[in-house]
């Protein structure tokens, strides 16, 4: 039989210094389940120097469970 897989959208909002973000994004690189980053805004913060606000959508896949 062949694996479906779902996918599960994740909009997500958040802030913090470019390094932060660079490391955060390696992170997710790393990890062992299926990810997708279809669309990412990033956005200087004139306030603060090197810091962003950042929306994205995450998508991690999934294999669904059989039903008995």
């Amino acid at each position: 039989a062949a694996a479906l897989y779902m996918e599960q959208p994740l909009e997500m909002t958040t802030a913090g210094d470019f390094a932060g973000l660079y490391s955060f994004l390696q992170a997710l690189a790393r990890m062992p389940r299926v990810t997708r980053m279809p669309e990412m805004t990033i956005r200087r913060r004139p306030t603060e120097d090197g810091h962003v606000d950042v929306t994205f959508t995450l998508s991690i896949f999934f294999q669904e469970e059989p039903r008995a």
